[in-house]
């Protein structure tokens, strides 16, 4: 819901694409406007830079994505327990 409204005010706005802070290499065929990014830093030499680009750096996304939805689940968990605990008063 909110990233399909951010989308929709980003294209009024004129922008042709977003990037997300989701980890990944964007490809063919991705939404532009939720578009994966790979961190770089002045810490990465050549090498480094390059594996990224080819893809040595795309087994951060599951964890990524795990802890996201973990996070999500406790988050969701404590607004129940919030709101049962306001009805119980």
């Amino acid at each position: 819901m909110f990233v399909g409204r951010f989308t929709e005010l980003l294209k009024s706005a004129g922008y042709e694409c977003n990037v997300t802070t989701r980890i990944g290499r964007a490809r063919v065929g991705d939404d532009l406007f939720t578009l994966r990014r790979l961190p770089a830093n002045s810490a990465d030499d050549g090498p480094l830079f390059m594996a990224k680009i080819h893809g040595a750096y795309d087994w951060m996304t599951w964890p990524q994505d795990a802890v996201k939805k973990v996070k999500s689940f406790i988050s969701t968990a404590r607004g129940v327990e919030s709101a049962r605990t306001c009805r119980a008063s």
